[in-house]
């Protein structure tokens, strides 16, 4: 089942069975727990059964296949011009890494790739990562709505950023598997909105996803209010690029 990362079990509760119960005196709002923890498949939706059903990434499309550092390499496109890719976590790192590709036509010659422990960015709304980034705001569990000028966050509120190349996390996933959602980065990141820092709730993989990183941080009290506030992450020394919010 689902852990935390100090390896406890994450309860998963039915929002269907919610109600106003009294405890110690309060009257606060219960759930019960999904039997054996499990959410059934009835409840889950057919958008979501068909992304479980494209993990783990095939590492063979049509006969073609990627291999770095010698690996296997989990396929998201494959197509006359592009292939893209997971760098597998069992590659080595280092400044030469060889990458080669497979078609039915042959082998490739090897070409070298440099391959950092972390190397982190941050994806924009626009796909080339500049100008609002993909970011969402949380204003509730199940609502968390792009962050635009009509869908904005306040001092205090949570912000969801995604990217990728946040590096190692605990638990490491199996090559070209979806994550839980209780992958944490060995290391937490420093992120500033609007010149200011961030609290990080959370830094870690994106649940049902192969590869994608979020981070979840408080909008530092004081932030000035406006559109296009930059946002950037910084791994020790490894900084990201900067979008906005």
């Amino acid at each position: 089942g689902l852990i935390d990362a100090q390896g406890r079990l994450i309860r998963i509760y039915d929002p269907l069975t919610t109600r106003l119960a009294t405890v110690g005196g309060r009257t606060v709002a219960v759930r019960d727990q999904f039997p054996n923890n499990q959410i059934p498949l009835s409840r889950i939706s057919p958008l979501a059964q068909r992304i479980y059903a494209l993990t783990p990434l095939p590492t063979d499309i049509g006969g073609t296949r990627v291999t770095i550092g010698g690996r296997a390499a989990g396929l998201f496109l494959v197509s006359a011009g592009q292939i893209n890719a997971q760098v597998p976590w069992s590659a080595a790192t280092g400044s030469a890494v060889p990458v080669t590709v497979q078609t039915a036509r042959g082998t490739s010659a090897p070409v070298n790739l440099a391959i950092a422990d972390t190397s982190p960015g941050l994806f924009s709304q626009a796909v080339n990562g500049r100008g609002p980034g993909a970011i969402q705001s949380f204003v509730a569990q199940g609502n968390t709505p792009l962050n635009t000028p009509g869908a904005t966050i306040t001092p205090n509120g949570i912000v969801i950023i995604f990217g990728t190349g946040f590096g190692p996390v605990s638990p490491t996933p199996a090559d070209a598997a979806a994550a839980t959602g209780a992958e944490r980065t060995s290391t937490t990141p420093v992120v500033t909105i609007g010149g200011r820092q961030a609290t990080v709730e959370f830094s870690g993989l994106a649940p049902s996803f192969v590869g994608l990183y979020q981070r979840n941080a408080r909008v530092p009290a004081g932030t000035p209010e406006g559109c296009y506030l930059p946002v950037s992450a910084t791994f020790g020394t490894a900084a990201s690029n900067t979008v906005t919010i």
